[in-house]
């Protein structure tokens, strides 16, 4: 029996410093590329694994996945960790995706400052409705 498939993937993401303070905690959607790194991850290529911090269109910073989980049967959070020497500026953009094929998700309109002696821990979580 065929089915269509139409999947909805909504994400969320959550930024806090290192000592737990919550920075930013909100749902974001994915960009047009998403389709395409979908498509190849399908094949076992270009998966997801970075973030890249901007500050007003300049990348300030790339970092790649710490840990990975399985939170639910549809959805996986991602985590990512900017050190304390990373960078000294203020973020005003964060993208999620694969580090040749451009992104998945991003999140613009930010305003988290994050000088040389605070670290950053980011979770992206991704839900899958099929």
């Amino acid at each position: 029996m065929e089915t269509k498939i139409n999947p909805r993937i909504k994400g969320h993401l959550k930024i806090t410093d290192e000592h737990g303070h919550i920075l930013y905690d909100d749902h974001n959607a994915v960009v047009i590329n998403a389709e395409n790194l979908l498509r190849r991850m399908t094949v076992g290529q270009s998966p997801i694994d970075s973030v890249k911090a901007y500050a007003l269109g300049v990348p300030l910073a790339s970092t790649t996945i710490v840990s990975s989980s399985f939170t639910s049967t549809n959805a996986v959070t991602m985590t990512f960790q900017f050190l304390a020497g990373d960078f000294n500026d203020t973020m005003d953009k964060i993208i999620l995706g694969n580090s040749v094929q451009g992104p998945f998700s991003e999140v613009t309109g930010l305003s988290i400052f994050k000088d040389n002696n605070t670290s950053l821990n980011v979770a992206w979580k991704l839900t899958f409705n099929i």
